[in-house]
């Protein structure tokens, strides 16, 4: 084997193993933002069951300006 075999084998598996890191934290990246969708659309499935609207005192009116 030649010194510039060698030296493309040695450079084929770093690239390799670059591409399996790329690999990883791609799917690291999947998973994290299926899991935030999951939460979003769980969070706006329930958001009207957790918001009520009471406007009978000044201070209901405000704490459901707050929310």
């Amino acid at each position: 084997m030649t010194n510039e075999e060698r030296n493309r084998l040695i450079e084929q598996e770093r690239v390799d193993q670059v591409i399996d890191i790329i690999h990883k934290k791609q799917q690291k990246l999947y998973d994290s933002s299926t899991a935030l969708r999951d939460s979003v659309i769980e969070l706006r499935k329930t958001f009207w069951e957790d918001v009520t609207v009471n406007l009978d005192e000044p201070d209901d009116i405000i704490e459901t300006e707050a929310s």
